[in-house]
C-alpha cells in the first residue's frame, strides 16, 4: 500500500478551488474603495472572533500573483489601469490570485497591444485576460512557455493597515 496523494485527486481540487475563489464581481474588484464603507455592523464577540482572519485574507488580497502555460511572447507594465503599457501575443492557460472578486483564470489565444487607456476595437473574449484590478501596479512578462503576472494593489494595503482599527475600507471583512 502506497501512502501520499496523487495527483489525480489533487488537481481537479486545486481547479475547483481556483475558479471558486474569484465571485467574478468587477466593480467591486476595480473600486477603490466600497461606497458604503465603515465600521463593522457586526456584534463584538463577532468581530472579535474574526479579527485575525479578516487581517489575514487581508494581507493576502495586497499581492496578487498569475501564473501560465503556453507558447507566447511579450511583456507588460501595470501602472493602475488609467497607464499601462502591454504587447503580447501566444497560446496559454493560467491561474493566479487577484483578490476575492477577480475571476482567478485566463486561457485563449491572444495578440494584445495596449498602451494606456488605449486598445485595438473589439473585445477580448472572457477569460482571455486575467482580470488585474484597475488600482494594481504591476509587472508582466511571457516569455516562450511561461507567462507570469506579480502586482500590488494599493488599496488593499491601506485596507489592510487601517483595518486594524477594524475600520474596513473595502468593506470586505466578514
Amino acid at each position: 500500500m502506497r501512502s501520499g496523494v496523487r495527483l489525480s485527486t489533487i488537481l481537479p481540487t486545486v481547479v475547483a478551488l481556483g475558479l471558486s475563489t474569484g465571485c467574478h464581481a468587477p466593480e467591486r474588484a476595480d473600486a477603490f474603495f466600497a461606497p458604503d464603507r465603515g465600521w463593522s455592523r457586526r456584534s463584538v464577540p463577532a468581530t472579535i472572533a474574526l479579527y485575525l482572519p479578516n487581517r489575514i485574507v487581508d494581507l493576502l488580497d495586497v499581492v496578487h500573483v498569475g501564473l501560465g502555460v503556453g507558447p507566447g511572447l511579450g511583456a507588460g507594465l501595470h501602472g493602475t489601469r488609467h497607464g499601462y503599457l502591454l504587447f503580447d501575443a501566444g497560446v496559454n492557460a493560467g491561474i493566479g490570485w487577484f483578490g476575492r472578486y477577480a475571476r482567478p483564470y485566463r486561457h485563449g489565444l491572444y495578440v494584445r497591444v495596449r498602451a494606456s487607456r488605449f486598445t485595438p476595437p473589439g473585445r477580448y473574449p472572457e477569460g482571455v485576460d486575467w482580470h488585474v484590478p484597475r488600482w494594481d501596479v504591476a509587472v508582466y512578462a511571457d516569455a516562450g512557455l511561461v507567462q507570469a503576472l506579480a502586482g500590488f494593489a494599493p488599496n488593499e494595503f491601506l485596507d489592510f493597515v487601517v483595518g486594524w482599527s477594524t475600520y474596513d475600507l473595502r468593506r470586505d471583512d466578514w
